[in-house]
């Protein structure tokens, strides 16, 4: 193939090239040529996808019907169309729930448990984020407190949120995720796989030993991509495949953002594989929103009701029996320092007096909190323990050099020179706790 002038294109000079080297120029040749053309096609195929974009007319989203870029009515069947704006959001991929959808009110129920919790800290700082005592008092993930009866936190944790970053971005996701999810199972359906999904993502959690105060719907909704892809996957069909393409880079997407706020990405991962098991498991006609309605409708009140509990138990927290100990451990201002226990369990594993040390990490916990034999601290959790804080020791000593800067690349860190602030306090205080 020569170029129009008659003149070699890179191709021919290329294969030449290949064949003085010894390989098969005639081989080369068509190689190239097929990568050429496939850059042709996706050429082709990007311009196609820009004009589709740029379409000045409206498509029903009910009937398919295309409307003129005025109109506010579909001409077909009578639904609303909504401004352009929301046309071309949709052709890039961003979905929009109903304003009565499900999904929608669980994110106003998020939003609420959200206000509800900034103002009962109080302060204009409390909206971007909240003390780690805070999230402990409305329902946090604490696995001392779940180990001394207080169940509720597998399922409150879900509808709480750090920050307004983190809101923020499990928001964004759940409008996506969450009429997807609707449209296949039903919509009071959706409610109970989201919560199902979220307490198996924080047991899951807690089970490889992430010891922390632990919220967010981001494991919920984990378990929502799971079940939408293991379902597109075990159906088999084209619609099945493409929700599970789009299911399986929401996941990417989560799991990303989950290591640069360095989330807990163990729940991300339980809450994906719990939602996915079922969605692969179940045959596609049982989990169809069509079929048993029985079944359906006493599953959605079953989801419902749960919510309503949770979010009630989250506006309106009863007191912990363990809250003095939550404040011992993780209150700078007690007189004990939160990691000593910690730093002298590890310090005695190290010489061997792994007996010790078990009981020095024991001693963390108040006589008046009667922990069951297997919520005790077994060898395993105390190595997982110790490589935690030698990881957070030398975090510290990066910190000591080089200052915030030194832990985070400039895109991981925040814009706002107050919430730079704060994590350059928060890291000083813990550092300073580690006597590093």
């Amino acid at each position: 193939m020569t170029s129009h002038d008659d003149k070699p294109d890179w191709v021919d000079r290329l294969a030449k090239a290949a064949g003085w080297l010894g390989f098969n120029p005639v081989r080369v040749r068509w190689k190239l040529d097929r990568l050429r053309q496939r850059a042709a096609e996706r050429r082709l195929r990007a311009g196609q996808r820009v004009e589709q974009i740029r379409y000045a007319h409206k498509v029903c989203p009910r009937c398919g019907r295309v409307n003129d870029r005025s109109d506010d009515v579909c001409a077909g069947c009578g639904a609303r169309l909504g401004g352009r704006i929301w046309h071309v959001l949709a052709r890039i991929g961003v979905g929009f729930p109903e304003a009565l959808s499900v999904s929608s009110l669980l994110g106003l129920a998020i939003v609420a448990v959200y206000a509800r919790m900034a103002l009962a800290e109080g302060g204009a700082d409390s909206i971007f984020s909240f003390k780690l005592d805070t999230l402990f008092r409305f329902g946090g993930r604490w696995p001392p407190a779940i180990w001394a009866g207080e169940w509720w936190r597998l399922g409150t944790s879900i509808f709480m949120h750090a920050g307004i970053w983190h809101l923020g971005f499990n928001l964004l996701a759940l409008a996506q995720i969450g009429p997807p999810v609707e449209e296949l199972f039903g919509r009071g359906r959706m409610l109970l796989f989201y919560l199902l999904t979220g307490v198996v993502a924080n047991l899951g959690a807690i089970g490889v030993g992430v010891y922390g105060v632990g919220i967010g719907a981001s494991g919920a909704l984990m378990g929502l991509i799971g079940l939408a892809a293991g379902w597109g996957q075990r159906a088999g069909t084209t619609a099945g495949r493409s929700v599970r393409n789009r299911m399986l880079k929401w996941a990417v997407y989560v799991m990303i953002f989950g290591f640069v706020i360095r989330a807990d990405n163990a729940a991300h991962l339980f809450g994906f594989l719990s939602g996915g098991l079922i969605g692969f498991a179940v045959r596609p006609e049982h989990l169809r929103r069509t079929e048993r309605l029985w079944l359906q409708v006493l599953q959605s009140l079953l989801g419902a009701g749960a919510t309503l509990a949770l979010v009630a138990l989250c506006m309106w927290p009863p007191a912990s029996p363990v809250q003095a100990q939550f404040a011992r451990i993780a209150s700078p201002s007690e007189i004990e320092n939160p990691y000593s226990a910690l730093l002298e369990a590890c310090a005695l594993e190290r010489d061997g007096k792994v007996t010790e040390a078990l009981a020095r990490l024991a001693a963390m916990f108040p006589p008046g909190v009667d922990l069951p034999e297997q919520a005790r601290p077994t060898r395993e959790q105390l190595h997982v323990y110790c490589q935690s804080i030698e990881a957070q020791s030398e975090q510290c000593r990066k910190f000591r050099a080089g200052g915030i800067e030194a832990l985070y690349s400039p895109e991981q860190l925040p814009a706002d020179e107050q919430q730079r602030l704060e994590l350059d306090r928060n890291m000083r205080s813990t550092c300073d706790w580690l006597g590093i």
